[in-house]
């Protein structure tokens, strides 16, 4: 994983003003990391100092993210190996922790419920605590742009550490040509999320690529690490909600089935060269990785007017395609969450102190879709959230006004019986299932244009069970057969 110091920290500063999307921010361990890249200034020197030789324990593995990705590194970089503790010091910024004042505590509970207020929260779970355990015990390693340097969780080099720093090397080699720091630069969470993706699924590829190197024993004991070190973080990330962890999750495997997908051949042979033009040319929005039409055209996202109700205002920034499906999928059948996203093209938003009844926070959003059809999409999947919805939320879905579609929701208390459903995880296998199949597809041949129409062939046709099979079944074979037809 990568950190920086240019995402939003969690809830603190004064109000009214745009946090750039504090909902994600909070939902990301990098967003809640504003201290893991500042370590390098805290910890080490603020100007990056690199070093004259690679570290003797990293050096085979440099060689090998250089020959994966192409690319040669310009310089070394320094590699921390630190005990947990030292670890746990670093993501927070080296400060020893202390009560957070008032006003981010009052801040923090704001949030909350604005996540009650859009579904995918309940009860009051401490968000600052949650983000920090995320970015603590929810991660091995990071690299940090703005300091050049790899901070990781272990001084004992396992076969489960040499995997983790086949990735972060490659968040290395990256920044070298690619420049990371632009991720906080981005003008949008969404924008800046989208090129996440596409670094942390790069960083996947080579991991993955460097598991296929190790001999059976390697891996089997690698496979054994990772999966007591997993347990042991579940253990950790029990009290942080879901939905944090889903948001995070989706940058590694939505991002990883981007860049399979632009990384096929017709000769079966992944040509991670392919994905430097990717990079130098990034993402601008969360849709353009969901769905790679959408990065062919280069259309930027629409610039969509915030809702004004003229109530004080908590926040306003916007969700993108990512958020909104996850925030759909927990409640409606992830397949048509996808099909009413996947028309997406901007969309804002505010969070407002309501005092109608009883002071609580309240958003009212504007979505732009593609066509008037989408926008009637869109607007079925809203409404049938919002029938879902706890009744005290008063949700309601406005009647398309040509291609926006605006929508409310307040907080319906924190003792609200929020129906989650649990499902949002799972059903990010549609959209990386469509990459997927999109990718097998230019492997065989196709373009990728015709790729994608017969990866979105195959999937409108199966339901999440299908989608999370291990094995084909009689509806697969059907979407498969059906797919060929719709798209030779």
């Amino acid at each position: 994983m990568i950190a920086d110091n240019q995402w939003a920290p969690p809830p603190g500063a004064s109000r009214p003003r745009n946090r750039r999307r504090v909902l994600v921010a909070m939902a990301s361990s990098l967003a809640l990391l504003a201290g893991a890249a500042l370590a390098g200034s805290l910890v080490f020197d603020a100007v990056p100092q690199y070093p004259e030789r690679w570290d003797p324990r990293v050096v085979e593995l440099a060689t090998f993210v250089e020959d994966h990705r192409g690319l040669t590194f310009k310089h070394p970089v320094h590699v921390y190996f630190l005990t947990p503790d030292e670890y746990s010091n670093v993501t927070s910024g080296g400060i020893a922790a202390g009560e957070p004042s008032e006003e981010d505590q009052q801040n923090s509970r704001d949030s909350t419920a604005e996540y009650r207020a859009l579904g995918l929260m309940e009860g009051e779970p401490d968000l600052l605590e949650a983000g920090q355990t995320m970015a603590d015990a929810g991660t091995l390693a990071f690299y940090s742009p703005v300091d050049d340097v790899v901070n990781v969780r272990g001084t004992e080099m396992t076969v489960g550490l040499q995997v983790t720093l086949a990735h972060e090397l490659t968040h290395a080699l990256q920044d070298q040509y690619f420049d990371l720091t632009v991720i906080g630069d981005s003008p949008s969470q969404d924008e800046s999320g989208a090129v996440r993706a596409v670094v942390e699924g790069d960083a996947v590829t080579t991991e993955n690529a460097y598991i296929d190197t190790l001999s059976s024993d390697d891996q089997n004991a690698y496979y054994d690490e990772i999966g007591n070190a997993q347990t042991d973080a579940a253990e950790e990330l029990d009290d942080v909600p879901d939905v944090l962890q889903v948001l995070f999750g989706s940058y590694y495997a939505v991002g990883n089935a981007f860049v399979g997908f632009w990384q096929a051949t017709p000769n079966a042979d992944d040509d991670p060269g392919q994905l430097d033009e990717v990079l130098a040319d990034p993402p601008t929005s969360s849709a353009q990785v969901f769905d790679p039409n959408a990065y062919i055209a280069g259309d930027p996202p629409a610039e969509v007017e915030v809702p004004e109700s003229g109530d004080e205002r908590f926040e306003w920034s916007s969700f993108g395609a990512d958020f909104l499906f996850v925030m759909l999928a927990e409640r409606i059948d992830p397949l048509l969450a996808l099909q009413a996203t996947d028309g997406w093209r901007g969309d804002s938003y505010e969070a407002v102190f309501d005092e109608t009844t009883v002071r609580r926070i309240c958003v009212h959003a504007n979505v732009e879709l593609a066509s008037f059809d989408d926008a009637r999409e869109f607007h079925d999947a809203i409404s049938a959230w919002a029938d879902d919805m706890p009744s005290a939320a008063n949700t309601a879905a406005d009647d398309p006004d040509g291609t926006m579609v605006g929508f409310t929701s307040c907080d319906p208390g924190a003792d609200a019986d929020m129906g989650l459903t649990g499902q949002a995880g799972d059903a990010l296998g549609y959209p990386v299932a469509r990459l997927q199949i999109a990718a097998g597809a230019v492997t065989g041949g196709s373009s990728r244009a015709d790729a994608l129409c017969y990866a979105n062939a195959v999937i409108e046709q199966l339901s999440l069970d299908d989608i999370m099979a291990n094995e084909s079944t009689p509806a697969i074979d059907s979407a498969i057969e059906s797919a060929n037809e719709a798209c030779p």
